[in-house]
């Protein structure tokens, strides 16, 4: 693991606010971010090919977002029963901004990547 790759797991937080109470959201180690970032692609999944204002996508959406907090976030499935009567639009927010927050390591690691592959095609282009 590089530098970069530990500082990113350092212990950033995020804290979401839903239904008056906050909530932190620590970044994971790398195995739970995966397993955490294949909820987020079921929860997009559900999305394709449909209408965004479908009421049953909707309401889809919610549940399966609630369903990911409270099984990725010890608080906020201790507060399952405030939560389920929070409204549909916080919940959304809220899971925007979560993530957003589990994607960057995702994203960083792309960009060095990336970086990378063009250093060194560059310098196989030089010789």
């Amino acid at each position: 693991m590089d530098a970069t790759d530990s500082e990113i797991l350092e212990g950033k937080t995020l804290t979401v606010e839903v239904g008056g109470k906050s909530y932190v959201w620590r970044e994971p180690v790398r195995r739970e971010l995966r397993r955490m970032l294949r909820g987020l692609l079921h929860i997009d999944h559900m999305r394709a090919g449909k209408d965004e204002n479908d009421p049953e996508l909707l309401l889809d959406l919610v549940d399966a977002i609630l369903d990911f907090f409270y099984a990725h976030n010890r608080a906020m499935a201790a507060d399952q029963k405030h939560l389920d009567n929070c409204a549909e639009d916080e919940i959304a927010d809220a899971f925007q901004e979560v993530a957003a927050f589990l994607q960057a390591p995702l994203l960083e690691m792309q960009k060095r990547a990336a970086a990378k592959m063009r250093t060194q095609k560059a310098a196989s282009t030089k010789s």
